[in-house]
C-alpha cells in the first residue's frame, strides 16, 4: 500500500510540473493520503482560486453600492441608479471611407457584445396591489423598477417590491420587508453569467460577471459613483453633495407613476391648437386630428434642434412658410419661437394662393392676442411674394443679425424647387 501511495504521489508531482493548472483532487487526497500534500503544491492551487485579491477589490465596491442603495431606500432618500456595460463599437472617420476589413472588425466586435449588458436603470414606481379582490385607489405597492438593456438583445424590465402603501397608511412605509427582494435582484445583476440570473434570450452567450464597468447612485443626499474597471482601481465613492440636507423623498415629491408623460415642445391645449380645431381645452386631439397634432409637435422639434445648432446669434427672427395652407405648422413654429426668444422680435409670414383661406387664418391669428401680432398670412405665389421680407427692408426693427428660416412642406408642382431657390438667393440660415 505504501508503494502504491508513493507511485500516485510521484505521478501527481509529474502532472503538476507539466501542467500547473491541474489542481489536486480532494477525493484523491482523502483516499490515498493520511497527511496533507506538500506546501508547494497547495500554494499553487490557491493562486488559481477565483477569490483572488483582484476579485475582492471589485467585490467590495459592488457590496458598498448595494448596501448604499438599500440604506437610501430605507431612509427614503433614494432617487435612482444607473449601471453601464461595455460601449458599442463606433465607426472611425477615415479619408477615403472605411475598408472592408474595418467593417468586418466592427461586426466582429458587435457580435462579441451580443447579450452583454448595455445599460441598467432603476427608479421607484407605484403599482396596483396584487392578489386583492377589492382594490381601492389608495391600495398600491412601491416597487423598484429596473430596466435592463442588452447589446443586440431584447430589453427586460423587472419590478422588485419595496413596500406597501395601503388604506391605513397614507405614507410610504418603511421598505425593510422588501429589502431581501431588492438585494437579491441587485446581486443577480452583478452575478449574471454565474447563476443564470438576468440573462438575455441568448443565455450565457458572451456574458461575464464583470460586464458592468461602472454606474451611479442618486439620492437626495448626494450622488455616488461606481467604477469597476480597471479592476485595480475599482471604487465606490461620493461625487456630489445635494443641498437638501438628506431630507426624505416623499411619494408626492417625485414621479412614481408607471406611465411617463411624453415631453413635447408645445402644450396640446395651446390656444392656437383649439382655435384651429386640433385639440380641446383638455389638450386631447379632436376627432381625426391626432395625427396632425403629432405632426406639428414633431415638426417643431426638428426645427427647434436646427435652431439650437445654428452658429448664428440672432438679434431677431424671420420665418417664411411657402404653401402654408391652413397654417397648422406656421402657427406651431411661430408659437415655439416666440416662447423661446421672449425678448426678441419674431416675425412669421405664411404664403398661399387661396384668398378665402388667407382671410380665415389671419382672423384666427388676430383673435389670439399680442403673442401672434408678428404672424401674418398673405395671398400670392413664391415668385410674386414680398422678397424684401427676409432682407429686412420692409419690417421695422429688422437688423443684419436676423435668423432667417424658410419652410415649405408638401408644396405642389414646382413650388418646392421655387422655395429652395428663393431661400438660397436670400441667404436663409435654415431651409
Amino acid at each position: 500500500m505504501r508503494a502504491l501511495s508513493s507511485t500516485v504521489y510521484a505521478i501527481t508531482l509529474l502532472l503538476h510540473r507539466s501542467a500547473p493548472i491541474i489542481a489536486f483532487s480532494p477525493s484523491l487526497h482523502h483516499k490515498f493520503y493520511k497527511s496533507s500534500p506538500p506546501t508547494r503544491f497547495t500554494h499553487q492551487r490557491s493562486r488559481l482560486d477565483f477569490s483572488s485579491d483582484v476579485s475582492n477589490d471589485v467585490q467590495k465596491p459592488i457590496d458598498d453600492f448595494i448596501a448604499s442603495t438599500l440604506e437610501s431606500l430605507e431612509a427614503g432618500t433614494f432617487e435612482g441608479f444607473s449601471l453601464k456595460g461595455p460601449p458599442a463599437p463606433r465607426k472611425r472617420k477615415r479619408k477615403g471611407g472605411q475598408t472592408e476589413s474595418d467593417k468586418q472588425a466592427i461586426e466582429e466586435r458587435r457580435e462579441k457584445l451580443r447579450g452583454k449588458y448595455k445599460q441598467i436603470t432603476g427608479r421607484l414606481v407605484l403599482l396596483e396591489a396584487r392578489k386583492k379582490r377589492k382594490r381601492t385607489k389608495s391600495d398600491s405597492e412601491l416597487y423598484l423598477q429596473t430596466t435592463i438593456k442588452y447589446h443586440l438583445a431584447t430589453d427586460v424590465a423587472k419590478n422588485w417590491k419595496v413596500s406597501v402603501q395601503g388604506k391605513e397608511n397614507s405614507e410610504v412605509a418603511s421598505p425593510r420587508e422588501g429589502r431581501n427582494e431588492v438585494e437579491l435582484g441587485l446581486r443577480q445583476i452583478f452575478q449574471a453569467g454565474e447563476d443564470g440570473g438576468n440573462l438575455s434570450e441568448w443565455g450565457a452567450h458572451n456574458m461575464d460577471r464583470l460586464d458592468i464597468i461602472g454606474g451611479q447612485l442618486v439620492t437626495s443626499c448626494g450622488t455616488y459613483e461606481l467604477q469597476l474597471q480597471p479592476k485595480h482601481k475599482a471604487i465606490f465613492k461620493p461625487t456630489k453633495k445635494n443641498g437638501k440636507g438628506g431630507a426624505k423623498t416623499q411619494a408626492g415629491e417625485s414621479n412614481l407613476s408607471h406611465d411617463r408623460k411624453k415631453r413635447a415642445p408645445l402644450s396640446p391645449s395651446s390656444p392656437f391648437f383649439q382655435a384651429l380645431g386640433i385639440s380641446n381645452s383638455d389638450g386631447k386631439p379632436t376627432k381625426g386630428m391626432a395625427s396632425k397634432l403629432r405632426q406639428c409637435q414633431r415638426f417643431v422639434e426638428i426645427v427647434a434642434n436646427l435652431v439650437d445648432a445654428s452658429p448664428t446669434t440672432p438679434s431677431s427672427v424671420r420665418v417664411v412658410d411657402f404653401g402654408c395652407g391652413r397654417g397648422y405648422l406656421t402657427f406651431s413654429l411661430h408659437s415655439h419661437l416666440v416662447a423661446k426668444f421672449e425678448s426678441m422680435d419674431v416675425q412669421t409670414q405664411g404664403l398661399d394662393r387661396r384668398p378665402k383661406l388667407i382671410a380665415e387664418i389671419n382672423g384666427i391669428a388676430r383673435s389670439l392676442g399680442d403673442e401672434y401680432d408678428g404672424l401674418n398670412f398673405i395671398e400670392g405665389t413664391i415668385g410674386e411674394t414680398n422678397v424684401q421680407f427676409l432682407d429686412g427692408n420692409v419690417l421695422p426693427g429688422t437688423s443684419e443679425g436676423a435668423l432667417k428660416i424658410v419652410i415649405c412642406l408638401h408644396a405642389c408642382d414646382t413650388a418646392t424647387d421655387d422655395a429652395l431657390w428663393f431661400a438660397i438667393c436670400h441667404n436663409a440660415d435654415l431651409i
